[in-house]
This record gives C-alpha cells, structure tokens and sequence, in this order.
C-alpha cells in the first residue's frame, strides 16, 4: 500500500458521492489510525480529490494546526474556507456568516465596556482548546460563574445574550442561509420551487485532528449539522426566516451534508453516545502504519540518509524495539539504524501529531516502570486524574499493569523514548529516573485510593500525629469530613495513639520523599504549617487546661462547703425531727386523759337519788304512825315490808351521796382540764411547726445534696478533661 492511499481515497469519494437514499450512503466518515500514520496528509488529498473530481458540490476544509482558535474565527471562516465544484460570477455582498461574527464582536466589545471581568471570562470560554488542553490548565475546584444573570446586567437583548452563550445555532443557521443564497438564489415569480425535483447539494467537512478542537467546536460539526440537516425543517429556525419557503420542508431537501472526521484510535459506539445515535450513518477506515514504501518517502521528505539496500535486513534486536514492533506491523525489517534516524522516526511516527505537553509528559513518565495519577504530581500537574484517565484511554502507548489501577508505558516505546532522552538531556534523564524511583518507593500506598485519595494521604503526611477534631479540621478546612472518611475506611494505613493516630511511620517516611519532590519550596512551608497547628493546638489546650483548674478549684470550694451545709441541716433536722415525735408522745397521753373525763354523770340525777332516799326514810318513819295496825312488831309481813324500804332508800341516799361526791370531785378536775386542753393546742401548734420546719430543712437538704451531686459530676468530667487534655499534649502533631 503506497503512501497515497489512492483505495482508500477511492472509497471515500465513492461513498460520499452516493445519494443518500442508497444503503451504503453514509453521512459520516472516520479516519482512525495511529498518531503518525498520515491521517493529515491523507485528509489533505482527499478533500482536494473530492471538489477536483466534483463528488461533492461545496467542501470545507479545516486543518488540525490552523484551526480557528476562537469563536468568532470560526464564525468568520465558514464561508470563507469552503470550496466549490462551480465556478459563481458573482460573490455574495452580504454574507449572514460575516453578520454573524460582526454581531457577535459588537456585543463582546459591549461587554467589554460594561464588565470587564465577564468579558474576559467570555473571552477565554470562546477559545477552542482541546479537552487535554483543558486538562492541563490549572482549574479552580467550585468556581461557578453565573452568565445568565451577569449578561442579562450587560446586556438588554435576548438575541444577543444567546449569541454569546450558545453561538453554534446563530452559526448553523448563517451558513444554511449563505449556502441557500448561493446555490439556490430565489427566484421572483417561482420562489424556491424551480429547485424542487433537484438532487440536494452535497457539502462535506473535512476535519483534521478533531482531539485538538473543543467539545462546542465537534457539537458543531456533528449534533448541530447532522440533527439540523438531516431531520429538522426550515420551521425549525430560531433566527432566520427564509421567505417563499413552506417551513414543513426538510432542509436536507436542499443540503445532503456528509463529515469527514479524522482521529487519533477508534472511535467506541458504546461509550460515545454520538456514534450511537448516528449508528447507521457512519463509516470508518484503519489507516495502518507506513510501508516500506512509505519510509522511502519520509526519509526523503526529512533528509534522513536512509539507504534501504544496506539498512533494511534481516530482524537484529540491536534496533529499538519500538520501532521493530510498529515496522513489524508494514511488514519491514531493520538491522542497523542510527541515532539520527531514531530521533527522527521517533518525531514522525511516535510523537507525530501530539501536542508538546504530551511529548514532554511521555518523556517524563517513560522512566517509571508503571504509574497511578499521583506520579503526575511529582511532574508539576497540579490536577493529575484528567491526564490520567487521557493517558489510559491511550491504548497506543499504555496498557493496564498488573498492580491496582496503574497504567504501563508499552516496553517498547519506553527504551526508545529513554534512549532519546538520556542523550538530548542527561541532566533531566537523571531527574527523571529519581523522580520514578522515589514514586515507586511507595506506590503500593496508592493501590486502592482513588480519585483525591492519594492527595489527603500525601498531606497527613506532613503531620506526626493528628486528631480529627481540631488538626484536620484546620488543615483541611470544608474537605475535614472527607478526610476523617478516608481516615476511617482506610485503618490498615494508619497507628492509633491514646487520642491521635499517625500514618505508620514506614509510610510516612516514603510519603515524605515523594512530597519534598511534589511541593519543593512548599515542603519546609507545610511542614511550618503543621508545627502551626500544634502550637495553635498546644497553646489553646493549656489555657483550656489552665481555665478547667481554676473552675475545677471553685468547684470544689463550693462542693466542700455545700458537704457541711448538708451535715448541718441533716443535725437539725434529726433534732427538729425528736422534737416533733416528742410533742406528738405528749399529745397522746393528753387525748387519753380527755377521754377519761368526757363520761360526766349528770348533776340531777345525784339530787333525785338523794331526795328519793331522804323521802323514803321519812315515809317509812310515818308508816307505822298512821298503820299502826299492820306494821307491829307481831306482824311478820309488815316489819318486812318495812325493812324493804329502810334498804331501798338507803341504797338510793347512799347513791345519790357518792353521785354527789363525783360530781364534786369532776369540778375540780374539769379546772385541770381546762390547763391539759391549753397545753394540747400548744403542743399541736409546736407539732405544726416542726413539721413544717422538718419539711423545709429536707427540702433544703435535698437541693443542696442535688447542687453537691452536680458539682461532683461537672468535677469528675472537669478532671478527666484535664487529664485527656495533659495526655494530648504527650502526642504532638509534629516531629
């Protein structure tokens, strides 16, 4: 296969000029193939062949290195890079593209006028860098910038604020007018309708080395066209309104576009949602490495003295291995080749078509034996996983290693670029390779972290020791709650102190190597910052420990003289406590004897008894004057009858005198209970009062027992503050 690729080209043209109707009509194209394998010089030729042989009706032609770099370039070069396969007499007088750049610079110099600050922003968004350049910018983290409402201040035009913020549909749609205008010009009396049983024109794109553009420049040249012109319709416009036309027309009923993309590797429809979508419509070709043929002709162009007859032999593994295996795949083999043809095979097939800060990350990562993102940090990246995930998804260079989520620079492309490398510049040769061997010292501490991982690990091992409630909270600030995370899901990299924990010290000591490299004149810096944070740590606990003493003090002054208060009011409650009971035993005793006077005879009923009794003695004396008869000393019944009566009165007198005698007696003592009645209101009064003093000496006592128990418990917890606080100071954070 020459270096023409003449097939290939044929292909292309062929399948471009289908119409879109046929099954093999695409309307995209990628040209995949090594960095260095002529996909630019095969672009070149294939879009001057398509508009010299007329398979498309207008061609737009951008080359990989002199791509437009800002938006408005782009805006400006749509019209003015394209081709056509006709000659027109007349140029168009007011291109809609060249309106569409002088808008869009009218309102950034607008911008410029009322903010400074967002025209800058502006300024620098509307640039077309790469997403590898991109990642090799220092990024802010959480730097958000409101456009919307910073324009709508600058700004009073809705049009003009979506100019800026989404130019890619003011585009499309210029250069679908420009391109209506020129090769469908309207007619007065028929319209558009002269045009209706025409084939649609044909417009490719041919792009160079589309890793290079940004993501709004490939959302152009992909999703904006292919969607806007193979499905939607004139009534679709946002901006323009082309009259004479029924805005249920499809435009692809005007313009069959087809785009001819070139790549570094292959394209994956599984992982590109793009290529998903457009599944059916896409096309590719493997553009494999140079022929022998092909080698003649590069050492030609570049002036390289190389003498096939001699050179290319029989395989002899004095040649770098690198340029064996990709010859191999041309099916070439070489037995002698010089320093000089290295360098130069090395610049035209391997580091061909890449950017200087990708050839100076493969010099520098060619002298580790395998790597994680943190190497990246030793080479000044201050952002490491963007670049890494770029360099893994480098199948051409790197292979996945066989320890935990490390990549590996293919053997053979490593000898060379070490070889080169050692004889351009010893000295950075040197710096390299101390570099690779104090990152691999401790490599194995990163297997398994991901992501910002590596970086909290490298940054605890500025401290000796740490705690998580004041030293990450200050070293770390917002991230502290991540890092107490890491801390406690990675155990096995950590000791445990009493109230600390320290990286293990063998970790620690290889961390501290690989840091002196990453942060240089930072390192003593850092390292001044954590002896910062100790001091801060250790000043602030020992007045913390200063201020506990002194309260701890108080606390049990006041402890000690709430203990006696308590003792003392416990000693009069015991004797306002006897003094109760004793009223009370009094009081008893008193209700006892009350008891005993309430069965009070009644003082009529002694005079009756006596006056009965007298009454009878005087009748039983007058009887036997009047009966004189019947109450003789013969007559039986009559001296009984009488004797009846002397015995019943008397027992009624002597009655009635005892009654008397009680009555008499109770006199006197109801005087007496007159005083035990006093004496009992009094001791009831007392016993009131003790009752009442007993209580409020109890709930007194209670209170103060309550006050002196929280005083215990604040001392307790006091002196263990203390004691944990004099312990931390044992475990400092820094050596």
């Amino acid at each position: 296969m020459s270096i023409n690729r003449r097939r290939e080209h044929e292909l292309l043209r062929q399948g471009i000029s289908l119409p879109d109707s046929e099954n093999d009509s695409k309307k995209i194209f990628f040209i995949n193939g090594l960095p260095g394998c002529g996909k630019s010089e095969f672009t070149a030729k294939l879009a001057k062949e398509l508009i010299e042989k007329q398979a498309v009706d207008a061609l737009m032609y951008f080359r990989g290195n002199d791509f437009p770099k800002y938006t408005p370039e782009i805006i400006a070069r749509m019209m003015a890079e394209i081709s056509t396969s006709e000659d027109f007499e007349v140029e168009l007088p007011d291109s809609e593209t060249a309106y569409i750049k002088s808008r869009y610079i009218a309102v950034l110099e607008k911008i410029k006028i009322v903010d400074t600050d967002l025209y800058s922003r502006i300024e620098n968004k509307c640039r077309n860098k790469s997403d590898y350049e991109l990642a090799f910018e220092d990024k802010k983290s959480g730097d958000e910038y409101d456009y919307d409402k910073k324009l709508s201040a600058a700004l009073n035009k809705k049009q003009e604020i979506q100019l800026v913020l989404d130019p890619i549909p003011f585009i499309s749609e210029a250069l679908i007018v420009d391109l209506m205008n020129r090769f469908y010009p309207l007619d007065e009396q028929t319209g558009y309708e002269l045009y209706n049983d025409t084939e649609p024109r044909k417009v490719a794109l041919v792009i160079d080395d589309c890793d290079k553009y940004s993501a709004a420049t490939n959302d152009l040249f992909f999703d904006q066209f292919c969607e806007f012109l193979d499905t939607k319709t004139f009534g679709d416009f946002k901006i323009y309104t082309i009259s004479k036309i029924d805005s249920e027309i499809k435009i692809s009923a005007f313009f069959d576009f087809r785009v001819i993309y070139a790549v570094r590797g292959e394209m994956n429809p599984d992982s590109d949602g793009f290529l998903k979508r457009y599944e059916n419509k896409t096309a590719g070709i493997q553009l494999n490495p140079y022929s022998a043929d092909d080698l003649k002709s590069l050492s030609r162009e570049h002036h390289i003295d190389l003498d096939f007859l001699n050179k290319v032999a029989e395989y002899s593994s004095s040649a770098p291995s690198a340029i064996h295996a990709y010859f191999t795949e041309a099916g070439v083999k070489i037995k002698i080749i010089d320093d000089k043809l290295i360098k130069k095979i090395l610049e035209n097939l391997v580091f061909k078509g890449l950017f200087d800060e990708e050839i100076e990350l493969l010099k520098r990562v060619a002298f580790a034996e395998d790597f994680q993102s943190p190497l990246l940090k030793c080479y000044n990246i201050s952002d490491p996983n963007p670049i890494f995930d770029y360099l893994t998804s480098r199948n051409d260079f790197f292979f996945k290693s066989g320890s935990f989520g490390r990549i590996k620079m293919k053997p053979e492309l490593r000898n060379i670029i070490q070889n080169i490398v050692i004889k351009e510049d010893k000295i950075s040769a040197d710096g390299y390779k101390a570099c690779a061997k104090i990152y691999a010292s401790a490599a194995d501490v990163f297997d398994g972290l991901s992501l910002r991982e590596p970086e909290i690990v490298m940054n605890l091992a500025y401290f000796k020791r740490f705690n998580s409630d004041y030293a990450l909270d200050e070293a770390f600030l917002a991230d502290a709650d991540s890092v107490r995370k890491f801390v406690d899901t990675h155990p096995y990299l950590f000791d445990n102190g009493i109230h600390t924990q320290s990286l293990k010290e063998s970790i620690r000591t290889q961390l501290k190597a690989i840091n002196k490299l990453v942060d240089k004149e930072k390192y003593d810096e850092k390292f001044k910052l954590a002896a910062h944070t100790w001091q801060k740590f250790e000043d602030q606990t020992i007045n913390k420990i200063e201020t506990d003493e002194a309260e701890a003090k108080i606390l049990q002054e006041e402890s000690d003289e709430l203990y006696q208060n308590i003792q003392e009011n416990k000693l009069n409650t015991e004797i306002a406590q006897s003094s109760f009971f004793e009223a009370e035993n009094g009081l008893v005793d008193l209700h006892k004897k009350q008891t005993m006077f309430e069965a009070d005879p009644k003082t009529t009923a002694a005079i009756v008894n006596i006056s009965a009794g007298a009454a009878g003695f005087l009748a039983t004396y007058t009887l036997p004057f009047f009966f004189s008869d019947y109450f003789t000393p013969e007559n039986f019944l009559g001296t009984t009858f009488l004797f009846i009566l002397y015995l019943v009165f008397t027992v009624l007198a002597v009655s009635g005198i005892i009654t008397l005698t009680k009555i008499l007696k109770l006199r006197q003592q109801k005087k007496k209970m007159k005083v035990v009645d006093d004496i009992v209101v009094e001791l009831e009064a007392r016993k009131a009062a003790y009752a009442t003093e007993m209580k409020t000496l109890k709930d007194a006592c209670s209170s103060m027992q309550t006050d002196f128990d929280e005083r215990k418990v604040k001392l307790n917890k006091l002196t263990l503050e203390i004691k944990t606080k004099k312990e931390q100071l044992e475990e400092p954070f820094m050596d």
